[in-house]
């Protein structure tokens, strides 16, 4: 049966999804450092197999943790206000570089997963980035702004995942979605960012969302499994569970 394994840099939403690493359906690694990135990227580069599922969670906090090792350290009883450490957050030389550094080591992690054949689920904050289509502003996945194009580039699918504050209505004025619906939306549209690698006769009949998504009922609609996808959202709108819920699709599939 497929493994699961989550690369953890962000320590927060485990509580939604304890029920599959307390029964060992995700195997939960913990990133608080870019040293611990690296020694569980060189565990699962012996250890993955095609079919397997990773997860990073979120990258938008795996670039920040990689940044943070780079100017602090990696060594917790180092103590951490050295004004030689403290004065890298503050625009010297190698301020720009440790941007593309940190994009280059979370980038390389993914691509070597999926060059093995895992499929990649990469979670993602969200901010106002430059789209590279429209070239405008609009909201897209929270990384590096030289690295929205690549990591857009690289992901088979962009979807963006949004939990409704308030109704959403139709054109005839009644509700669409009511409070508290969480949308993955599978369409970009004009304020922000998606995309879709299926099948022409597949494509044309996608809804612009899928409401309360799990991803078995994603792979069934986009009738794949995306090797490299990546799903951004809001804090709070559900992506840790969405990405875990992978879980219940390879235990569907060994059933």
């Amino acid at each position: 049966m497929a493994k699961f394994y989550r690369l953890n840099a962000d320590m927060n939403g485990t509580d939604s999804i304890q029920n599959y690493i307390d029964s060992g359906q995700i195997i939960d690694l913990v990133c608080d450092s870019a040293e611990t990135l690296d020694k569980h990227r060189l565990f699962l580069q012996s250890t993955v197999e095609k079919g397997d599922f990773v997860m990073m969670d979120t990258i938008s906090t795996m670039l920040d943790t990689i940044r943070e090792s780079r100017a602090l350290g990696t060594n917790p009883a180092e103590p951490l206000w050295d004004p030689k450490k403290i004065d890298k957050y503050f625009g010297d030389k190698e301020y720009l570089s440790s941007y593309k550094m940190a994009g280059g080591v979370a980038m390389r992690v993914l691509h070597n997963l999926a060059e093995r054949g895992a499929h990649v689920i990469c979670l993602a904050h969200e901010s106002e980035v430059k789209d590279p289509m429209a070239q405008m502003k609009i909201i897209g996945p929270d990384v590096n702004p030289a690295m929205v194009d690549t990591l857009i580039g690289a992901s088979s699918d962009v979807f963006r995942l949004q939990a409704l504050t308030q109704p959403m209505y139709a054109a005839d004025g009644t509700i669409a979605y009511d409070v508290d619906t969480r949308i993955l939306w599978l369409r970009r549209q004009a304020s922000f960012t998606a995309k879709f690698g299926v099948k022409r006769e597949i494509a044309d009949k996608l809804p612009k969302g899928l409401p309360n998504p799990t991803m078995i009922d994603l792979f069934r609609l986009l009738d794949k499994v995306p090797k490299f996808m990546t799903i951004y959202g809001h804090p709070g709108a559900g992506k840790t569970s969405l990405g875990a819920s992978a879980a219940d699709f390879i235990a569907s599939r060994a059933a």
